[in-house]
């Protein structure tokens, strides 16, 4: 019997997880280059570097660019999020080409996806300010 309220209260955990109450809020949004989606392999991501954020508040984050060219930074699954206020945004991708398998750890990696200036918070020129609001989607557009 112990066993079985162990495991519902583990189910409840994971399916309902107890609401955030660090200020950090869920990012979601769509990367383009010049107006198509990005082609990308896992591990493609883009990175928030804070600017002007309280002091003892993560300066950095990232979120997972997925195959339908979408980033997510979640709260709820990745127990991090983003705090509120203004981020410079680097965006560091790969492109897909066919038969580059990801399994294979001595394959190199294919071509980047984005200009090189995006790889950089320095250098890509792209800021975004993030609200207080829980849920939000801030979509970043990169240009040739």
């Amino acid at each position: 019997m112990a066993t079985v309220v162990f495991l519902a209260l583990v189910v409840a955990v994971i399916y309902f997880p107890w609401p955030d109450r660090s200020g950090r809020v869920e990012v979601t949004g769509l990367v383009t280059l010049d107006g198509a989606p990005l082609v990308v392999i896992p591990g493609s991501n883009v990175v928030f570097q804070g600017i002007d954020l309280s002091e003892g508040k993560e300066s950095t984050v990232s979120g997972l660019i997925d195959g339908q060219s979408r980033y997510r930074v979640d709260v709820h699954r990745s127990a991090r999020g983003v705090f509120p206020g203004r981020y410079k945004v680097s965006v560091k991708a790969w492109k897909r080409l066919p038969g580059w398998n990801p399994d294979n750890i001595y394959a190199p990696l294919p071509p980047s996806a984005v200009p090189k200036r995006y790889e950089s918070v320095e250098e890509s020129g792209i800021t975004v300010e993030v609200t207080p609001e829980r849920s939000q989607t801030i979509d970043i557009k990169l240009t040739k």
